[in-house]
């Protein structure tokens, strides 16, 4: 099954306020900045207590489910992501839900030889919380 929530997304609407927010006024570093191309996304993550925050700066590029977040309900907490351990656990996951009759949305994101796998569940059918499940390196 899955493990412990892994980070929550925060949409924002400008991604160099809210890395000050982070950096300056909470005083944290982020882990890592990274792009998404696949929706022109950029993203940092930040160390919270057990968990990261990630902040995301939709693009808006195809299917891009952070825009879609940010123009429905504006600024603030997108999803929450739940690890999974390994790639043959998720693909079990996966199927169980398209089986129970749940939309998935998936996501494979390569960069340096790693490999992460995403499925999304929209908030239509999760009682209007985006849950993100995570797996990969």
């Amino acid at each position: 099954m899955f493990g412990k929530i892994d980070h929550l997304g925060h949409v924002v609407k400008d991604f160099d306020k809210a890395m000050d927010l982070y950096k300056n006024k909470f005083g944290l570093t982020p882990k890592r900045v990274m792009d998404f191309p696949e929706f022109g996304s950029r993203m940092a993550f930040f160390p919270f207590g057990d968990i990261e925050i990630e902040v995301i700066k939709p693009g808006g590029k195809g299917d891009d489910p952070a825009a879609r977040c940010l123009k429905e309900r504006g600024e603030g907490i997108f999803h929450i992501s739940i690890k999974i351990d390994d790639f043959d656990s998720y693909e079990k996951e996966v199927k169980k839900w398209k089986e129970k009759g749940l939309a998935v949305n998936e996501y494979t994101h390569s960069k340096d030889g790693k490999t992460v796998k995403l499925a999304l569940l929209s908030p239509d059918e999760t009682m209007g919380l985006w849950i993100e499940f995570i797996c990969g390196d």
